[in-house]
């Protein structure tokens, strides 16, 4: 049903391949039956299914000229998307294999071989790779993945160890890419283009061979090739991913930069290799844990590539744009061209956009560092609070964490917002504008009670 849609297991996160959706649904819904979480999954349901009911009210009456005259529109805008299409830089997407559980597993070696899950009973941040054959999950209660797996460990998150073990991961990423862009502890995007550039036949000698690679279709594509991929040459190719040559080079640097960061950290790293970000991402799921993908530079094989790829799997769609996407008979990237004149007349621009660059792969390749930050806040989870000491306890703990972020990066701030997540989970925030810029911790405490006593 709709509710169970959103809160079943989804069979596209690494190591769950085998496991039993049906049982592992059933249990998930048993054990969420009657609970407020439940409830609040029903009304989003509810309201997802209103979505795609006026959807397809609206899609039911179109004429075939609108269609057509869609059709037109949406031809003339991939056109111009597809002189946007860059191939030229070689972006990768390094992506540790479930990194809180396996940095607890390399740090307490009696727990491995044995089913762990980083949080507690109220949820779970990671879980290994053991876990996961039972259906256990990131994102999910503690006690609905004691259920799954009553063998599961529970193990609490040490986040100083984590932080410590991203440190070193990115530095050796930064030996690639000084400028890569750290979009958590455990996922990073790297342009390592450049740094190919620079490589000299004696750099290329020492680079791991070929056939060491975790990549089997790059392996077999050179074999069918009957040549000596990944030597260095002084065509424009070899330096890109256009070329078998240059697609080679790039699997050797990503997988001599991957057995550097597991003899620094002995953790495992997932990499893909693609000419966008969007892809890259993507490739880096290809062959986890521990493997890497490279996809070539080129139109026909990206779009071979995109075509069956569930739309799910696209960075930027959740479980609602799915489910919406689903109703619609669009469940992969070559179904979104096929129906691009109706995504064309039922979405917003920027949704009509975003599908189809995604349909095509045609996403940016800057991995440069973000610009400067425009918040900076701290949130927290916890058991259920109703007495008003407690909740101001809590919201001056905040107050103070983020005061000190701020103080260490030199930031200052004017607007204040405070964020309530009822145990119904309703959501509400409420801010206010100070007076002028500051960092003043007690400014900060003073303007945040004032929001929360409001709201009491």
């Amino acid at each position: 049903d709709a509710v169970l849609s959103r809160i079943s297991l989804c069979p596209h996160k690494a190591g769950m391949d085998s496991v039993n959706k049906n049982k592992t649904d059933e249990v998930i819904r048993s054990m969420s039956e009657g609970s407020r979480f439940y409830d609040n999954e029903r009304r989003k349901a509810a309201q997802t299914a209103q979505r795609v009911q006026v959807m397809k009210s609206r899609a039911a009456v179109l004429s075939t000229g609108a269609l057509q005259q869609a059709e037109a529109m949406a031809s003339a805008f991939e056109r111009q998307l597809e002189t946007e299409r860059d191939l030229s830089r070689v972006i990768v997407h390094c992506d540790a294999d479930a990194f809180y559980a396996a940095v607890e597993l390399r740090d307490q070696p009696h727990l491995r071989g044995k089913p762990i899950g980083i949080g507690g009973i109220g949820m779970l941040s990671t879980a290994s790779y053991e876990a996961r054959k039972f259906g256990v999950r990131s994102a999910m209660p503690g006690y609905i993945a004691l259920r799954l797996c009553p063998e599961l460990i529970l193990v609490k998150p040490r986040f100083h160890a984590y932080e410590a073990a991203s440190r070193q991961l990115q530095a050796v990423m930064a030996q690639y890419d000084p400028n890569f862009r750290s979009v958590s502890l455990d996922e990073a995007y790297l342009d390592i283009t450049d740094y190919m550039a620079r490589l000299t036949p004696g750099d290329v000698a020492q680079l791991p061979p070929l056939t060491t690679v975790a990549d089997p279709p790059l392996v077999q594509e050179a074999n069918s090739a009957d040549s000596k991929p990944g030597m260095a040459t002084d065509s424009a190719g070899a330096r890109n991913l256009t070329t078998l040559e240059g697609r080679a080079l790039a699997a050797r640097v990503v997988h001599q930069m991957r057995t550097r960061m597991h003899e620094t950290t002995q953790l495992t790293v997932s990499a893909g290799i693609a000419c966008n970000r969007m892809l890259a991402k993507i490739g880096s799921d290809q062959n986890k844990p521990d493997g890497q993908f490279c996809l070539p530079a080129d139109r026909a094989a990206i779009l071979a590539f995109l075509a069956n790829m569930p739309t799910r799997k696209i960075p930027g769609i959740g479980k609602v744009t799915e489910q919406i996407l689903r109703e619609l008979d669009i469940t992969n990237c070559q179904a979104l061209l096929q129906q691009r004149a109706l995504l064309k007349l039922l979405f917003t621009p920027i949704s009509f956009d975003f599908f189809m660059r995604s349909a095509l792969g045609i996403a940016s390749n800057n991995t440069r560092k973000r610009s400067e930050r425009k918040s900076i806040g701290h949130e927290t989870t916890f058991r259920e609070l109703n007495q008003v000491p407690d909740l101001e306890d809590k919201c001056l703990h905040l107050c103070h964490k983020t005061a000190l972020d701020m103080e260490r990066k030199a930031l200052l701030g004017r607007s204040v917002c405070l964020k309530l997540k009822t145990v119904d989970f309703k959501v509400k925030q409420r801010s206010v504008l100070l007076p002028a810029h500051t960092a003043d911790e007690p400014v900060i405490k003073r303007a945040a009670l004032g929001l929360l006593h409001r709201e009491l």
